[in-house]
């Protein structure tokens, strides 16, 4: 039963990588389908609102932290993709 636990731990975490890695693809492939679009004037001086992204830390910490090497695992691939959200020029909100 113990091993059937540890086995479902670590699916989950495949599986949770596995859907970010499918994210991280869908938001270039729609980054790729708006770099050539034409950008229209506004006549308005307020600048137009950021999208906001919320992030779960849970999905960045999916394995028990019992190493310094996995605080820093996660702790860069969360730092990763708040940079790649940054750089989408979003406001993020971390839950």
């Amino acid at each position: 039963m113990e091993s059937d636990l540890a086995a479902v731990s670590s699916f989950e975490a495949k599986a949770l990588e596995r859907l970010k890695e499918l994210m991280r693809e869908k938001e270039r492939d729609l980054g790729k389908e708006t770099a050539g679009t034409a950008q229209t004037a506004t006549t308005s001086d307020t600048p137009a609102p950021k999208r906001v992204v919320k992030v779960r830390i849970s999905e960045f910490f999916s394995q028990p932290v019992d190493s310094k090497e996995a605080v820093e695992r996660s702790v860069k691939k969360l730092r990763d993709h708040l940079l790649m959200l940054l750089e989408k020029d979003v406001e993020i909100v971390l839950e």
